[in-house]
């Protein structure tokens, strides 16, 4: 998708600037929403004729309140507050600013409720010994769920200096004290500003004027794991984001409560330039995008033309309608913590009517979904070969049935053949040095007996040789891989037992193919990128059962800080077929460097019907703890010249 149109967009949010009862001629900022009262940081004119900053409410109902505890002193400012989960507490920056604007003496403060719900009287957060002199503020605090700590977080600057600002933090101890406070690993070498956190998806949201940013702040988000690790920052993108400077992002009830500060221009101040360009603040109708690609189901083709109805449910309200689709795509947006029903439709097909929400989606990514119509003159096809339109209900509501893809694909489905039903019978290794110890063996459930047996002459082929260094654990086959050894092999992949990694020996596929394909492989993914892709060659034994063998090829790409792994099948696709790369990319995730970026899979299928491409990423917006992939055919635009595309991989297996 290049850009917008009618029946595509990148994103659904709405944006939205708030009145001026809320926005000044001066800098408004910090807006954030609790018990039905947004609270934020109001520019206001002195008697002297100048301007300070104030703290405000503004009630559902559009009364305009200003804090109770504002500074008589019109040459002290106050702004940026923050209230705890319990409400029990409020903190906020107290400042004075110097001839040029700039924040001096700059402070936090915070005040309890009293046993009569009022403000009792203003402490300062502690000096800290490690922090030196330096200037406090923004800040906003936090429960993190692993150890239930109520956290504070604010940003530091040092005194009279050039260097940036930091985003740090410390423990609000149970009697009401604070810990010794620390930097937060996420970081940059530019600017972080104005933290909130989220607790319901223990998200930190912030803005940086890194290179990662379009220009001036832009906000980010980054996850907390546990033990104080914190996943990598991710830019919001647009339209939240812009050229300018974008800050102070709030959200509330599972985002149906957001707002940012900006300075773009906007109505108020339609020029770009700095008479008028302050911040303020916006509100955002967040929703997911999902993205819908519709196929005939009797052919598998792209099916062009199709109607595409939203309608939020139980209200029956039309949200979005698409008539005649001129391509088999289109993207709605879905409100959080909304019902809606789905209508695709085309003439002599049968309609499709699929319940869905938002729930388990990422709101700042695009979200796949593959629907097929089935025509109405269409031959019976086989409940082996159709794939219902239920299964693909379980991709919408991924939070209800916990699968790991959220865009399931389909392709031309191969009649199993009768080899493909025969198993391929293991023989026995020969033991040619020494003897596996006993003890070892029957410690493994393996009769030494069958080990140390030679097998009879001219019984095994190089093809059924090769196959036998495959390693299974399970209860049915007690073999053993490789010449005989006293050492178990490493088990890296825990959850599923019978997935065992051993990076001493490469096992060897039977004569294919693969072969003449390995070289060409290699070849086409080394003239992308030379500099930064180097091959693994000691790849590490993978096995999930007998009739699966391990992936072909492994990379690691420099630039992107990943493995890449590359897996031949001559087989038709079929779905369950991506199985394997998941756990594969799970198994090898940080096996070869430390805090490198999630693996990327491509699997090619080069069938008797079709030759199909499959890429596998990691979702990023899973729980962190299980590992949860994205199985797709479809080519993500920012991998374009740096890995290839499947119409160049098809060719190639053509």
């Amino acid at each position: 998708m290049q850009k917008d149109s009618l029946y595509i967009k990148k994103s659904h949010h709405t944006i939205s600037l708030l009145d001026t009862n809320v926005n000044s001629a001066g800098e408004d900022m910090g807006g954030f929403h609790y018990a039905s009262k947004l609270y934020f940081t109001k520019s206001v004119k002195t008697k002297a004729g100048g301007e300070v900053s104030r703290v405000y409410s503004l009630s559902d109902r559009g009364r305009l309140v200003p804090f109770a505890k504002n500074p008589a002193e019109e040459h002290i400012h106050i702004a940026n507050p923050s209230l705890t989960v319990t409400g029990k507490r409020i903190y906020y920056n107290l400042f004075e600013e110097d001839n040029n604007g700039n924040r001096i003496n700059s402070y936090i403060w915070f005040r309890d409720k009293d046993f009569n719900g009022d403000w009792s009287p203003q402490k300062r957060l502690p000096r800290f010994p490690n922090l030196g002199s330096v200037n406090l503020s923004n800040p906003a605090t936090g429960i993190l769920r692993d150890t239930r700590s109520s956290i504070l977080f604010f940003v530091v600057e040092q005194k009279n200096s050039n260097t940036q600002k930091d985003i740090w933090g410390c423990y609000i101890k149970n009697d009401g004290s604070f810990s010794k406070p620390f930097k937060l690993p996420f970081n940059s070498n530019a600017d972080e500003i104005s933290p909130f956190f989220d607790v319901a998806s223990q998200t930190l949201y912030f803005s940086s004027n890194s290179p990662l940013s379009f220009g001036g702040f832009d906000v980010f988000r980054t996850h907390y794991l546990s033990d104080g690790n914190w996943s990598t920052p991710e830019n919001l993108g647009r339209p939240i984001n812009s050229y300018y400077n974008d800050a102070f992002f709030s959200l509330h009830n599972n985002g149906l409560r957001t707002y940012f500060s900006s300075d773009r221009p906007n109505e108020n101040c339609p020029n770009v330039n700095d008479d008028c360009r302050y911040l303020d603040i916006y509100k955002v109708n967040l929703q997911a995008t999902l993205q819908l690609f519709l196929f005939d189901d009797f052919d598998k083709t792209p099916l062009n033309g199709c109607n595409v109805e939203l309608m939020e449910m139980p209200t029956e309200t039309v949200v979005s309608t698409y008539l005649n689709l001129p391509e088999n795509i289109a993207t709605v947006g879905l409100r959080p913590n909304r019902k809606y029903q789905l209508i695709i439709s085309k003439p002599d097909y049968q309609p499709i009517f699929e319940e869905i929400t938002a729930e388990g989606m990422n709101l700042f990514k695009i979200n796949y979904l593959e629907l097929r119509l089935t025509p109405m003159h269409a031959k019976s096809i086989s409940a082996k070969n159709k794939f219902p339109h239920e299964k693909i209900n379980k991709a919408v509501n991924l939070k209800q049935e916990k699968i790991d893809t959220t865009i399931i694909v389909y392709s031309e489905i191969e009649q199993e053949s009768q080899e493909n039903k025969k198993l391929i019978t293991q023989k026995k290794e020969e033991v040619s040095s020494g003897h596996v110890l006993d003890d070892e063996l029957t410690a493994r459930g393996i009769d030494p007996a069958t080990i140390n047996k030679q097998p009879e002459t001219g019984s095994t082929s190089n093809s059924v040789n090769d196959k036998k260094n495959k390693i299974n654990l399970s209860e049915e086959k007690k073999d053993v891989a490789g010449q005989a050894s006293n050492q178990r092999p490493k088990k890296i992949f825990q959850e599923d037992k019978s997935l065992i990694i051993d990076k001493k020996k490469e096992p060897i596929k039977e004569e294919s193919s693969y072969e003449i394909l390995r070289p060409k492989i290699v070849e086409l993914l080394f003239s992308f990128d030379t500099a930064n892709l180097m091959q693994i060659k000691n790849l590490p034994n993978i096995t999930l059962s007998e009739k699966e063998d391990p992936v072909d090829l492994l990379f690691f790409h420099k630039k992107l800080n990943c493995t890449i792994a590359v897996d031949l099948k001559s087989k038709n696709f079929e779905p369950d077929d991506v199985v394997f790369m998941n756990k594969y990319l799970s198994a090898i995730k940080g096996l070869y460097k430390k805090n490198q970026q999630p693996s990327i899979g491509i699997t090619l299928f080069n069938g008797s019907e079709s030759q199909f491409v499959i890429y596998t990423f990691q979702d990023s917006n899973a729980n962190v703890k299980s590992s949860s992939y994205i199985n797709t055919f479809l080519f993500p635009e920012h991998y374009r010249n740096i890995l290839p595309d499947p119409t160049v991989l098809v060719k190639l297996l053509k």
